[in-house]
Protein backbone atom coordinates (compact mmCIF):
# COMPACT_ATOMS: atom_id res chain seq x y z
CA UNK A 1 0.00 0.00 0.00
CA UNK A 2 2.70 2.45 1.17
CA UNK A 3 4.20 1.95 -2.28
CA UNK A 4 1.61 2.34 -4.37
CA UNK A 5 1.20 6.26 -2.46
CA UNK A 6 4.78 6.82 -3.14
CA UNK A 7 4.08 5.94 -7.16
CA UNK A 8 1.20 8.24 -7.00
CA UNK A 9 3.57 10.96 -5.39
CA UNK A 10 6.06 10.11 -7.37
CA UNK A 11 4.50 10.50 -10.59
CA UNK A 12 2.60 13.88 -9.22
CA UNK A 13 6.18 15.45 -8.83
CA UNK A 14 7.21 14.44 -12.57
CA UNK A 15 4.55 15.52 -14.34
CA UNK A 16 4.21 18.45 -11.83
CA UNK A 17 7.90 19.28 -13.30
CA UNK A 18 7.18 18.76 -17.16
CA UNK A 19 4.57 21.58 -17.57
CA UNK A 20 5.92 24.10 -20.20
CA UNK A 21 6.46 27.32 -19.44
CA UNK A 22 4.33 30.57 -20.60
CA UNK A 23 5.23 31.98 -23.76
CA UNK A 24 7.77 34.54 -23.70
CA UNK A 25 6.52 38.30 -24.49
CA UNK A 26 9.29 38.59 -27.18
CA UNK A 27 10.46 42.15 -28.26
CA UNK A 28 9.86 41.47 -32.03
CA UNK A 29 10.92 45.25 -32.97
CA UNK A 30 14.99 44.52 -32.42
CA UNK A 31 15.93 43.63 -35.42
CA UNK A 32 14.06 47.12 -37.10
CA UNK A 33 15.68 48.86 -33.89
CA UNK A 34 18.90 47.30 -34.47
CA UNK A 35 19.31 46.65 -38.03
CA UNK A 36 19.15 43.80 -39.89
CA UNK A 37 22.97 43.04 -40.50
CA UNK A 38 23.30 44.07 -36.92
CA UNK A 39 20.90 42.05 -35.78
CA UNK A 40 22.26 38.79 -37.68
CA UNK A 41 25.71 39.31 -36.20
CA UNK A 42 24.18 39.02 -32.55
CA UNK A 43 22.00 36.54 -33.09
CA UNK A 44 24.90 34.57 -34.67
CA UNK A 45 26.98 35.63 -31.72
CA UNK A 46 24.83 34.63 -29.12
CA UNK A 47 24.74 31.20 -30.60
CA UNK A 48 28.14 30.87 -30.20
CA UNK A 49 27.48 31.35 -26.93
CA UNK A 50 25.39 28.55 -25.70
CA UNK A 51 25.80 26.74 -22.76
CA UNK A 52 24.39 24.25 -24.44
CA UNK A 53 24.67 22.49 -26.72
CA UNK A 54 28.30 23.63 -27.07
CA UNK A 55 27.87 24.79 -30.51
CA UNK A 56 30.84 24.32 -33.03
CA UNK A 57 31.71 28.50 -33.30
CA UNK A 58 32.93 28.09 -37.05
CA UNK A 59 29.34 26.14 -37.75
CA UNK A 60 27.03 28.76 -37.18
CA UNK A 61 25.16 30.24 -40.67
CA UNK A 62 22.54 33.27 -39.88
CA UNK A 63 20.11 34.73 -42.17
CA UNK A 64 17.22 36.33 -42.07
CA UNK A 65 15.17 32.98 -42.54
CA UNK A 66 16.93 30.52 -40.16
CA UNK A 67 19.76 30.13 -38.12
CA UNK A 68 21.85 26.42 -38.27
CA UNK A 69 24.17 25.09 -35.66
CA UNK A 70 26.29 22.20 -35.50
CA UNK A 71 27.31 20.94 -32.01
CA UNK A 72 29.02 18.46 -29.84
CA UNK A 73 26.14 17.57 -27.29
CA UNK A 74 26.12 14.67 -23.80
CA UNK A 75 23.55 16.64 -21.50
CA UNK A 76 20.68 17.56 -23.95
CA UNK A 77 20.35 15.39 -26.86
CA UNK A 78 22.11 12.43 -25.27
CA UNK A 79 25.86 11.58 -26.71
CA UNK A 80 26.67 12.50 -29.60
CA UNK A 81 27.20 15.41 -32.51
CA UNK A 82 23.86 17.51 -33.74
CA UNK A 83 23.04 19.74 -36.58
CA UNK A 84 20.41 22.36 -35.99
CA UNK A 85 18.71 24.35 -38.71
CA UNK A 86 15.17 26.21 -37.27
CA UNK A 87 13.52 28.38 -39.89
CA UNK A 88 12.20 31.64 -38.27
CA UNK A 89 8.89 31.19 -40.11
CA UNK A 90 8.39 27.52 -38.64
CA UNK A 91 8.51 29.12 -34.85
CA UNK A 92 5.13 29.85 -33.26
CA UNK A 93 6.12 30.84 -29.46
CA UNK A 94 9.34 30.94 -27.27
CA UNK A 95 9.47 29.81 -23.83
CA UNK A 96 11.81 31.15 -21.33
CA UNK A 97 12.61 29.90 -17.84
CA UNK A 98 15.74 29.69 -15.20
CA UNK A 99 16.76 27.33 -13.34
CA UNK A 100 19.54 26.06 -11.33
CA UNK A 101 21.17 29.14 -12.82
CA UNK A 102 21.00 28.77 -16.34
CA UNK A 103 18.44 30.52 -18.57
CA UNK A 104 16.98 27.98 -21.05
CA UNK A 105 15.32 28.58 -24.42
CA UNK A 106 13.10 26.49 -26.19
CA UNK A 107 11.68 27.21 -29.53
CA UNK A 108 7.88 25.73 -30.26
CA UNK A 109 6.19 25.17 -33.49
CA UNK A 110 4.38 22.11 -34.45
CA UNK A 111 6.94 20.88 -31.99
CA UNK A 112 9.51 21.21 -30.20
CA UNK A 113 12.44 22.75 -32.72
CA UNK A 114 15.25 23.44 -30.64
CA UNK A 115 16.23 24.09 -26.83
CA UNK A 116 19.38 25.99 -25.87
CA UNK A 117 20.36 27.47 -22.35
CA UNK A 118 22.46 29.87 -21.61
CA UNK A 119 24.63 31.22 -18.55
CA UNK A 120 23.35 34.58 -19.39
CA UNK A 121 19.47 35.68 -18.88
CA UNK A 122 20.48 38.66 -20.77
CA UNK A 123 22.12 36.39 -23.92
CA UNK A 124 18.64 33.87 -23.43
CA UNK A 125 16.15 36.73 -23.74
CA UNK A 126 18.18 38.48 -26.71
CA UNK A 127 18.31 35.25 -28.55
CA UNK A 128 14.27 34.98 -27.94
CA UNK A 129 13.71 38.58 -29.19
CA UNK A 130 16.08 38.11 -32.25
CA UNK A 131 14.36 35.01 -33.25
CA UNK A 132 10.64 36.46 -33.09
CA UNK A 133 11.74 39.38 -34.56
CA UNK A 134 13.02 37.51 -37.31
CA UNK A 135 10.08 35.98 -37.50
CA UNK A 136 7.62 38.27 -37.70
CA UNK A 137 9.38 40.08 -40.37
CA UNK A 138 12.59 41.05 -38.94
CA UNK A 139 13.54 44.51 -40.71
CA UNK A 140 10.94 44.65 -43.02
CA UNK A 141 8.36 45.59 -40.35
CA UNK A 142 6.48 42.65 -40.77
CA UNK A 143 5.37 39.87 -43.26
CA UNK A 144 5.26 40.29 -46.39
CA UNK A 145 2.24 38.88 -47.99
CA UNK A 146 2.70 36.15 -50.39
CA UNK A 147 2.80 36.59 -53.76
CA UNK A 148 2.20 34.92 -57.38
CA UNK A 149 3.61 35.19 -60.53
CA UNK A 150 1.54 37.02 -63.15
CA UNK A 151 1.48 34.09 -66.14
CA UNK A 152 0.62 37.17 -68.66
CA UNK A 153 3.20 39.39 -68.45
CA UNK A 154 6.17 37.22 -66.62
CA UNK A 155 7.69 39.79 -64.63
CA UNK A 156 5.10 41.40 -62.67
CA UNK A 157 4.04 40.14 -59.13
CA UNK A 158 0.75 40.52 -57.92
CA UNK A 159 -0.69 39.59 -54.28
CA UNK A 160 -1.95 36.45 -53.93
CA UNK A 161 -6.43 36.21 -53.76
CA UNK A 162 -7.56 38.27 -50.74
CA UNK A 163 -3.92 39.92 -49.83
CA UNK A 164 -2.86 43.14 -49.78
CA UNK A 165 -0.33 44.52 -52.41
CA UNK A 166 3.32 44.52 -50.74
CA UNK A 167 4.56 48.23 -49.95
Amino acid sequence: MKNRYAAVIIAALLLAGCASAPPYPANTAVVSQMGEEAALEKLKKILKQAAAPQVTPNSVDVTSEYYFYQALDIAMYGRGFVSKKVFFKEVDHVEVWESRGHTYVKLVGDKKLDQLKWDSETDAKDFADLVMSFKQGGGSGGEKPATVKDEASDSEEKPADGEKPAE
